[in-house]
């Protein structure tokens, strides 16, 4: 777990002394506090949350609710393996529904096999699901608008 020290200067007298400097008339008192894993903010007793997969402070601000349980950053990312890639192109298929190869290659600016490779891993993962006969076409399952939903917050701030 980790710990923030503080030391805090107090007149002499304070009952909570852990040590004397008789040069400037002063004690300092140690307490330790608790900080959030991910962002080192010091955490109150009632914003204190722990990561149910690894057990390490978290804040309000950095946690991830997923169904009953609670995650840090960096555990949603091994649950949930999504690069930015694979989240702009599975944002793009929610926003725009059912799209073909073409349709999304056109959206995103991008190389037809490079989009096939990122399509053909979000179907591995169950995200995105492909249907059609002739013309192929790809929409998000229900657990892609889901991951889709949690990662909104991660990435967010990169894709505009």
């Amino acid at each position: 777990m980790r710990f923030i020290k503080r030391i805090i200067r107090r007149f002499e007298g304070d009952p909570y002394v852990s040590k004397v400097d008789e040069d400037n008339d002063s004690i300092e008192i140690v307490k330790e506090f608790a900080a959030c894993y991910s962002c080192g903010a010091i955490l109150r007793a009632r914003d204190i949350l722990t990561c149910d997969r690894c057990n390490k402070f978290i804040c309000t601000k950095c946690k991830f609710d997923i169904g009953f349980r609670i995650l840090c950053k960096n555990c949603l990312r091994e649950s949930f393996p999504l690069t930015i890639y694979e989240y702009v192109y599975l944002d793009v298929l929610i926003k725009n529904g059912s799209l073909s190869l073409r349709e999304l290659t056109g959206i995103l600016n991008e190389n037809q096999d490079v989009a096939y490779a990122i399509l053909h891993t979000l179907i591995y993962k169950g995200l995105v699901r492909e249907f059609g006969f002739i013309i192929r076409y790809y929409s998000p399952t229900l657990r892609g608008i889901i991951v889709r939903n949690i990662y909104k917050e991660v990435y967010d701030k990169h894709v505009q």
